[in-house]
């Protein structure tokens, strides 16, 4: 019936993108029930040329939404008036995944073996909050982010909507950091709100890196439950996850934003840490990693 439904499609030449989720939201509201998960899945270029089509207007729509329980998820397709920037913000603000899809293989990946971690949330409003040792850490730079960051206080306030965690998914954070005694540039000495400069937990040993704040909502909760945990400053040896991660999203991500901090980074390290990385790839996306990494070093002047 799905594939019935799917052939019968046709192009009309314009795309009312809130009709369609409007639509969407109807169907979910009919089925309706306690033990229901609902989630919209919406597949689109995101080039909304009919009806409403104001970014303001759908955040809107989603948001009051995702408050009655129905999360959306956004996928997008096609190149020529492809609207990434829309598509993402409504996926952030319907808590939802946001994906691209280019090839059949990245639909398989979101489609089918992350679908089940897509639909089921084992965390809901998650954040980290993470305070550096100035006994140990002099500077610190976090990499990517940025419109994922919330103010301080934000991060005890239960009515800050974020991202949540669905069953089987990792987020991973790098920092970049200046050891205590190194040279690097000017920066701040922190706030009073640092427990490692002020009150019982203050301390100047360097055995210490970090301490790490975890926030979240159990699925079903309002309130949110908080775990603490002081990070070593012993530091082992990458494994192939925290080595892709390097290469992809910190190495590569600085080459082609041309980052002023790139130091001792080029191409040629990006390529060794991603190909190292390959010794575990069951889905293999590291290999994609690596040849994508092969294309843009051609490219690039």
């Amino acid at each position: 019936m799905i594939r019935a439904a799917i052939r019968s499609m046709r192009s009309g030449g314009s795309t009312n993108g809130a009709g369609g989720i409007n639509a969407a939201y109807a169907e979910a509201a009919r089925t309706a029930a306690p033990c229901v998960v609902s989630r919209v899945m919406l597949c689109t270029d995101g080039d909304f040329n009919v009806g409403v089509n104001s970014r303001d207007q759908l955040q809107a729509l989603v948001e009051r939404q995702r408050a009655g329980g129905v999360h959306l998820n956004v996928y997008g397709f096609g190149m020529v008036n492809y609207k990434d920037d829309t598509l993402e913000v409504l996926a952030d603000h319907g808590d939802g995944v946001y994906g691209y899809i280019d090839r059949i293989d990245e639909a398989r990946r979101l489609f089918d073996r992350e679908a089940m971690g897509q639909l089921v949330t084992v965390a809901k409003d998650a954040k980290v909050q993470v305070f550096f040792n100035p006994a140990a850490v002099s500077a610190w730079r976090l990499l990517g982010y940025e419109n994922r960051q919330l103010k301080r206080e934000d991060f005890n306030d239960d009515r800050i909507d974020v991202g949540d965690i669905g069953a089987g998914h990792t987020a991973t954070a790098l920092y970049e950091i200046v050891p205590a005694g190194a040279a690097g540039p000017e920066t701040s000495r922190g706030s009073n709100e640092n427990p490692f400069l002020t009150g019982p937990a203050a301390t100047s040993d360097p055995s210490t890196l970090l301490r790490l704040r975890l926030r979240w909502k159990d699925p079903l909760a309002t309130a949110s439950r908080l775990r603490e945990f002081d990070v070593p400053a012993a530091v082992g040896e990458m494994d192939a996850d925290f080595r892709t991660a390097a290469a992809a999203a910190a190495g590569f991500g600085m080459l082609l934003r041309r980052s002023p901090w790139l130091g001792q980074c080029n191409w040629s390290l990006i390529a060794r840490l991603a190909e190292s990385g390959r010794s575990t790839d069951p889905s293999g996306q590291r290999a994609e990693l690596c040849d994508l990494i092969a294309r843009a070093r051609a490219l690039a002047p």
